[in-house]
C-alpha cells in the first residue's frame, strides 16, 4: 500500500498511512490503491546510479538494459489526481535509501520514520484513545465546599478560592491556635481585616478562665449555701412539733401548751398585764432539726370580733439554740391584724427555740398580752 501523497509504503491492509496518517483505500477493490501504485516511481527507479566495477581488459562490456516502464494506465472512469499533478520528486522513506547506499561495516540500517514499536499500524487501530481524567475538586477553605475546579468564588459561602487556599492544611484545634502567630491574611475587595479582634481575643481569653477559676474557688463556701438553699427551697417542709413546751409565766388556764395546741380560739397569756416586755414561750424537740419558717397568729383568736378583746404582740425576737449555744437569732415584726403571719428563720441542729416578747399593740385597762399559737416547719 503505497500512500499517494508522500509515498510511504505501509503493510497490506493498511487504511491509514504510517508516515502522513493520510488515507489510503479510497474505494473498495483496491483500484485507487492500484493507481497510486502506477503513478509513484518504485525505489529502483529512484534510487542513485551505483558505479559500476571497472571490467577487465578485454573483455567487451554488456549491453544496458532498456528502462522500465515508469507508469502504468489507470481505469479511466476514475482518473488519479495523483497522475495528473505535476511530477515532484516523491519522498523517498529511509529503509528504501538504506537500501541501496551502501554501509559501513558494523553501522545499522536506519529506521523509516514512523516505524517502530511506538508507531505499529497494528496498536494504532486496535488501541482505543483513552478519556481524560477528571480534575479533583477544589476545596473551599473557609467553609470545606466542594467547587469545580476554574471557578473563582465558592458556590456556598462565596469566598475567594485559590490553588494556595486550596491547598492549605487542616485548621488547628482552639487549644493550639490560642498563642500562635499567623502570616498576614490577603483581604478580597471589600473585605475588612480582623487581626486585632482575634488578637484581642486571644488576649481575653485566658485572663477570663484565670478570674473565673479562681473566683470559684475563693466564693465556694457561699456558692455551697447558695446551692444548699436552693435545694432546700425546692425540697418540701414539714411540721416540726415540739416534745416539751414552757413559758416565763403563765395567767390562770392560758398556759404555753394553749400556744402549741393546734387551736386559734385559746392562746397563752403572761401572769402581769400591760406590754409583757421580756415574757418569753420555750420549745423543746425530741432531736436536732433544721428550722426554716415560723407561723405566728396574734392575738385571743382569729376572729376579727374576739381578736381586740386582749393585747396583741407587736414585736417578738426568736432565738434558735442548739444546746447552750444560739444557732440564730431573728426579729420578727408582726401586722395588727388577726390570722398567721409567715417568717424565714433558718437554723440547723436546733433542739430548742425561745420566743421573746419585746413590744405589744392594745395594751392598757388590765388586759393581757395574747399570743394564739405558735407552729414550726423544716426537716428532721
Amino acid at each position: 500500500m503505497i500512500c499517494t501523497s508522500c509515498g510511504h509504503r505501509n503493510p497490506a491492509g493498511t487504511q491509514f498511512c504510517v508516515s502522513c496518517r493520510g488515507f489510503l483505500d479510497w474505494e473498495e477493490g483496491g483500484e485507487a490503491t492500484e493507481a497510486g501504485q502506477a503513478a509513484t516511481p518504485g525505489p529502483a527507479a529512484l534510487a542513485p546510479p551505483v558505479a559500476a566495477a571497472p571490467e577487465p581488459p578485454g573483455v567487451p562490456a554488456a549491453p544496458a538494459p532498456p528502462p522500465p516502464s515508469a507508469t502504468r494506465p489507470g481505469p479511466a472512469a476514475q482518473p488519479n489526481p495523483a497522475a495528473q499533478a505535476p511530477p515532484t520528486a516523491p519522498r523517498v522513506p529511509a529503509a528504501e535509501r538504506a537500501a541501496v547506499a551502501p554501509r559501513r561495516p558494523g553501522e545499522r540500517a536506519p529506521q523509516a520514520e514512523g516505524e517502530g514499536p511506538a508507531h505499529r499500524p497494528e496498536q494504532l487501530s486496535a488501541e482505543a484513545p483513552k478519556a481524560p481524567a477528571a480534575a479533583p475538586p477544589v476545596r473551599c477553605p473557609h467553609c470545606a465546599a466542594e467547587n469545580q475546579r476554574g471557578r473563582a468564588l465558592c458556590r456556598r459561602c462565596g469566598g475567594l478560592l485559590t490553588e494556595a487556599a486550596a491547598a492549605a492544611p487542616p485548621r488547628l484545634p482552639w487549644w493550639r491556635r490560642i498563642f500562635r502567630r499567623r502570616a498576614p491574611e490577603r483581604l478580597s475587595a471589600g473585605s475588612r481585616p480582623q487581626t486585632r479582634r482575634r488578637r484581642l481575643f486571644r488576649l481575653v481569653l485566658p485572663g477570663v478562665l484565670v478570674a473565673l477559676l479562681l473566683g470559684g474557688w475563693l466564693a465556694r463556701d457561699p456558692i455551697r449555701e447558695l446551692f444548699s438553699e436552693a435545694v432546700e427551697q425546692t425540697t418540701e417542709q414539714e411540721a416540726l412539733h415540739p416534745a416539751r413546751v414552757g413559758a416565763s409565766s403563765e395567767s390562770g388556764e392560758h398556759t404555753a401548751a394553749a400556744a402549741f395546741d393546734g387551736f386559734h380560739n385559746r392562746y397563752w397569756a403572761p401572769d402581769a398585764p400591760g406590754e409583757a416586755t421580756g415574757e418569753y414561750l420555750e420549745a423543746e424537740f425530741e432531736e436536732p432539726v433544721e428550722v426554716r419558717t415560723i407561723l405566728v397568729t396574734p392575738g385571743s383568736s382569729a376572729n376579727q370580733d374576739e381578736f381586740l378583746r386582749q393585747a396583741r404582740p407587736a414585736s417578738l425576737t426568736v432565738t434558735l439554740l442548739s444546746g447552750a449555744e444560739e444557732v440564730a437569732t431573728e426579729t420578727l415584726s408582726l401586722k395588727d391584724e388577726p390570722g398567721a403571719q409567715t417568717f424565714s428563720v433558718h437554723g440547723a441542729d436546733v433542739d430548742r427555740v425561745r420566743i421573746t416578747v419585746d413590744s405589744a399593740f392594745g395594751t392598757g385597762d388590765g388586759r393581757l398580752l395574747a399570743l394564739a399559737e405558735v407552729e414550726f416547719f423544716g426537716r428532721r
